[in-house]
Order: C-alpha cells, then structure tokens, then sequence
C-alpha cells in the first residue's frame, strides 16, 4: 500500500514539474501551475490543458532553443509543434518538413505550397518594425542637426587663460573654471 502512495506521489512531481515547464514555455506562471498540477494532479492537469497559451518565443535565443526540440515528421495541423519552427521557417502541408516561409514549391517532396497566412502577418510586422525603427533614426539624426546649428550659431570665444573654445556669452570657462563675470580681469577672447 505504501508502495502505491509513493509511485503516485513521484507521478503527481513528475507531472507538476513538466507542466510547470511547460507553463514557462508558453508565458504562464510556473510555479502556480506546476504546484497546483503536483498537489492535484487529475483536476488540474484538464484545467492546464483547457486553458494553456500558445508557446511564447520572445527572442532570438529562445527560437533557437525551441527550433533545436522540433521532431521532423509532425502530424498535419499540429500547432504545438509548429509553433516551435522558427518565424523565417514553416512546415510543408504535404510532408512535414521545414522549409522557408516564402517558399512556393517544397524542396523535399517538390509540391506547390500554399502561402503561408502567419508568415505574411509576422512579415508585416518585422516591415512596420523596421519603418518605426527608420522614423526613430530620422527623427534622431534631425534632433541631432538642429542641436549642431543652434551650437555652431552660438558666438564663440577664446579663454584667456586655458585657450579652450567656448561660448562667448559663458560666466566662467568649463575646462579652467576662469571667471569672466562682471569687475573679473578675465574677459572672454573674440575668434
């Protein structure tokens, strides 16, 4: 009898650990999930698996670690393993293999493929990604421009003392901290 208990209690672990991984695949929280699957395995293990997300893959380490875990013969339509081919990859309809997102014909198998609806969608993001991204550096470079010619219309000087250019309307030089105020002997040297 004991015997039992302990076989089921490192079944319930076993389960609440590889769905508490699971859970962090896919942008959930694994602690909560993976406990509550261990504690109450049968309940809880519906519950997951009614209301799981799809794997989250937020960077470039993360597509290559899940591209590494994808088998080669998945079955037709099956999203959880699709969604572990990368974004620039896909699998064919015809024979389960991966192949370039754009591509018209399989390389494999040599049949026409359909176009790809999710590639399309996360093309036109990476586009409106690199237009946002374009503007940024527009907007940059002509902030940048226009700090340049108010600081190039600014009159300059000549310390006296260190021979540092500076502003001629400054109170005191950046570099030597000569003071050119009003009654100082120091005064600001014309270019």
């Amino acid at each position: 009898m004991e015997l039992f208990f302990f076989v089921g209690v490192i079944i319930a672990a076993a389960a609440g650990f590889a769905i508490g991984k699971d859970a962090e695949k896919r942008g959930m929280d694994p602690v909560v999930w993976g406990l509550l699957t261990g504690l109450f395995l049968f309940p809880f293990l519906f519950v997951y698996l009614a209301v799981r997300k799809p794997y989250v893959v937020s960077d470039a380490v993360n597509l290559a670690q899940t591209s590494s875990e994808k088998t080669s013969a998945p079955e037709k339509g099956n999203t959880e393993i699709r969604s572990l081919v990368l974004p620039t990859e896909r699998l064919c309809p015809h024979c389960a293999e991966t192949i370039k997102s754009e591509a018209k014909i399989c390389r494999f198998c040599q049949r026409d493929v359909p176009e790809d609806p999710e590639y399309s969608r996360i093309s036109e993001l990476m586009r409106l990604q690199k237009m946002r991204s374009a503007e940024e550096q527009e907007i940059q470079q002509r902030e940048i421009r226009r700090l340049a010619e108010i600081e190039a219309a600014k009159v300059k000087g000549k310390c006296p003392n260190c021979s540092a250019k500076i502003n001629a309307d400054s109170g005191e030089c950046p570099n030597c901290k000569a003071d050119f105020s009003e009654g100082s002997a120091w005064k600001i040297e014309k270019l």
